[in-house]
């Protein structure tokens, strides 16, 4: 599942209720707003956090991967294809099956040509790491 959360601290209850209706494996997160510190102390019951990007120069934004608590991963180092504003990537691997899944977020305020490279840059990489790419994303393209 993708939800662009604008502010995940301040929607965890909403999304614990959704939840108990709707069962996924997978929880993407684009504009989580959290530095690192805070996202790590977000808490969906059930889940761990298994990989995100915070800004650190810039406010907002941030993308995040949870995963049910049961299911085994290994964290995708996307640190060199991202950007804050322009490309915001998490990612991780399923072992099993050899399945990426990135989460992606690109602000309307950012640069299109960055992102179309850095994504470009990131697919080239996630060919070679996986067998299969599910990328769950929020990016807007504006004339």
């Amino acid at each position: 599942m993708h939800l662009n959360v604008q502010c995940l601290s301040t929607k965890v209850d909403q999304l614990l209720l959704f939840l108990e209706k709707n069962d996924y494996d997978i929880l993407c997160f684009s504009e989580h707003w959290a530095n690192e510190f805070n996202l790590k102390l977000v808490n969906i019951f059930g889940y761990k956090l298994s990989n995100f990007f915070c800004r650190s120069n810039t406010v907002h934004g941030g993308t995040s991967i949870f995963v049910k608590s049961s299911i085994s991963i290994k964290k995708l180092n996307l640190t060199n294809y991202c950007q804050e504003v322009d490309a915001e990537f998490s990612g991780i691997l399923l072992p099993t099956t050899q399945t990426a899944v990135v989460c992606l977020y690109r602000s309307c305020l950012g640069d299109f040509n960055i992102f179309l490279k850095k994504f470009e840059d990131l697919l080239d990489y996630l060919i070679s790491a996986s067998k299969k790419i599910v990328i769950l994303c929020d990016f807007i393209y504006q004339l």
